[in-house]
């Protein structure tokens, strides 16, 4: 696995030798068709087959019942970062908050190609966290695979 999303280098080392090529945390769509066309393009220049390679990204997920909830938690999430709001919030999940958002967020993620996805998840408090995953495993999941 190479990680990163440089789109010189790092991209052209996974397209000759990786086997997963792993991205920046949470890319937007527009960064990730850059670093998709990248790798793309340097797979053909190393006549590398470009489906050979699994992509991946990683995100962290806020799940909350109110917006006062989401917004609690990624001010909780940048301090456990040691990162200012506005940048935690740029590296949490597609949407915040609502299950079927996340479910149609991964499908588009994985209709461009992105088949492993990192999850991280988003407490101090260890009975949330586990909260959040069994959310996650059973709830959005089965939807996604």
């Amino acid at each position: 696995m190479v990680g990163g999303g440089g789109l010189k280098r790092t991209l052209k080392i996974a397209a000759k030798y990786a086997d997963i090529s792993h991205f920046d945390v949470c890319p937007s769509g527009d960064v990730l068709d850059q670093k998709l066309n990248a790798l793309k393009s340097h797979c053909k220049t190393v006549g590398r087959d470009y489906g050979d390679i699994q992509k991946g990204i990683a995100f962290y997920l806020v799940l909350g019942d109110t917006k006062e909830d989401i917004e609690k938690r990624i001010r909780e999430g940048a301090h456990w970062r040691y990162s200012t709001v506005d940048r935690f919030r740029s590296r949490v999940g597609p949407v915040k908050g609502d299950i079927d958002q996340y479910v149609t967020a991964m499908r588009g993620y994985m209709d461009k190609g992105v088949s492993l996805f990192t999850v991280y998840f988003v407490s101090y408090e260890y009975q949330r966290v586990m909260e959040d995953i069994t959310v996650f495993a059973e709830e959005i999941m089965p939807h996604i695979k």
